[in-house]
């Protein structure tokens, strides 16, 4: 008998007898929570918080705040040069308050 197979029909998954779960370590509910964390492509990531009053801007809106081509907005995405894009569904978003902490710190250097 080799592996199980993977599940059809969404049957829940049941593991066989001989798969042990075991714990390396100490229970995550007991760790303080990172400072830190990693998008999917490893980069690091400061944990923020958001006002209560944060809203989400597409990519056009973006354009539209700051006056340029959605075409510039695609390009900042594309060489990671602009304000941090959020993944929603798959589509760029921008969180308000990140446009602007980006915008100050373009117009500083």
């Amino acid at each position: 008998m080799g592996f199980p197979s993977f599940p059809r029909e969404n049957r829940p998954l049941i593991p066989p007898d001989w798969a042990v779960i075991t714990s390396r370590g100490p229970s995550p509910a007991s760790q303080a929570p990172p400072k830190v964390t990693t998008d999917h492509r490893g980069d690091q990531m400061p944990i923020t918080t958001r006002p209560a009053d944060d809203q989400l801007l597409t990519e056009e809106d973006l354009a539209e705040m700051l006056r340029v081509s959605l075409r510039t907005v695609r390009r900042w995405r594309h060489d990671r040069t602009g304000p941090r894009v959020v993944r929603v569904m798959r589509a760029p978003r921008y969180w308000h308050s990140d446009v602007m902490r980006w915008v100050e710190e373009q117009s500083a250097e």
